[in-house]
């Protein structure tokens, strides 16, 4: 199996079966083993049966070459040979079981299981254990003991998640709806608000990438049919974006005074700074929508589903729509000078 698949917790392909679970190991399609480039692209291990029937990690492919190679001959996936012309009957679809002959290079540690890599001609069908190995052959136990752990991506994944939400679904949309509907008031309080909130959106929101940048490889897998990719390109655009907006407020032209016109900069540098705000909001609605259906466990999902909902909705109506009506009232009052509004 696959260490994405691993890690996730359960089968990326059927998300309702627990990886090492007594289903996980023979219910692991092909396809996803050889054809999602988010599962070939990291390490294969070597499942053994327990004894409650579960699985445990016995031991890490040095290298996962030889393995896809003799998967794509004898099974069946988008990437397989589809021709018997390799010797073998029928196609594997699922669950692939092997006799390796292969040497230990590392001893591996608590969380990782020592790393082996194949001999020549190490890859044999799993009846010729026997055979190739001797009739009173056993599975040989790696000196730690099999790991029986899974789902370490699963915390990280719920911490990214979270604090994407936390700023990308609360803190950045409110001080950009601060800034866009709170310009009636005097005070220029909307300013003061928009220039507290927003770097800490950022600084929340950018702790929550680097998590992502450190602990996830969607960027290096392009293809395979899920969305973890689409996820990963959008999130890094929205996050480029946010990080230029502080960049240019740094920049920002002094607003005319009052009775002057803007100048064409300052016109510029306005449509640049909002429209590439609102633009980051947008593509964060789609980026987080995109990447609560990639949670693997069903709970997880629904709940920051709903938290998501929750906060983009209550800031609609405990945030936008008084500030809409407020705005709305004053309308008709004194004109704020354009000093006030900077």
């Amino acid at each position: 199996m696959d260490t994405y698949c691993i890690d996730l917790g359960v089968l990326l392909d059927m998300q309702s079966i627990s990886t090492l679970s007594a289903q996980g190991p023979p219910s692991h399609s092909l396809h996803c083993l050889l054809d999602v480039e988010l599962c070939y692209t990291t390490p294969y291990e070597v499942l053994n049966p327990l004894e409650d029937g579960s699985f445990g990690r016995s031991w890490r492919m040095e290298s996962n070459d030889e393995i896809i190679t003799h998967g794509r001959a004898i099974g069946g996936c988008k990437t397989c040979a589809q021709e018997a012309d390799t010797g073998t009957e029928g196609v594997i679809d699922e669950g692939l079981r092997l006799t390796l002959k292969a040497v230990v290079t590392d001893v591996g540690d608590s969380s990782t299981p020592p790393t082996i890599r194949l001999l020549d001609s190490g890859i044999h069908a799993y009846e010729d254990f026997e055979t190739v190995c001797g009739e009173n052959a056993t599975v040989f136990v790696p000196p730690n003991g099999m790991i029986t752990s899974g789902g370490s991506l699963v915390r990280p994944i719920l911490i990214h998640g979270s604090l994407m939400i936390i700023a990308w679904g609360l803190l950045l949309p409110s001080g950009a709806i601060i800034a866009a509907l709170g310009k009636h008031r005097s005070d220029a309080m909307w300013f003061k608000v928009h220039r507290v909130v927003q770097p800490i959106g950022l600084i929340v929101a950018l702790i929550a990438w680097i998590i992502a940048l450190r602990n996830f490889t969607a960027l290096q897998a392009s293809g395979g049919g899920t969305l973890h990719y689409p996820h990963a390109i959008l999130g890094m655009i929205t996050m480029v974006i946010g990080l230029i907006q502080p960049l240019n407020a740094i920049f920002r032209p002094h607003a005319p005074k009052k009775g002057e016109e803007k100048t064409k900069l300052r016109l510029l540098w306005e449509i640049c700074h909002k429209g590439l705000g609102w633009v980051g909001i947008f593509l964060s609605i789609v980026t987080i929508s995109i990447g609560t259906t990639l949670l693997a466990d069903k709970t997880h999902r629904r709940n920051l589903q709903v938290i998501y909902g929750v906060f983009m909705g209550g800031l609609l109506l405990l945030l936008a729509i008084p500030l809409f009506l407020e705005k709305k009232r004053f309308k008709n009052r004194i004109p704020i000078s354009r000093e006030e509004q900077t």
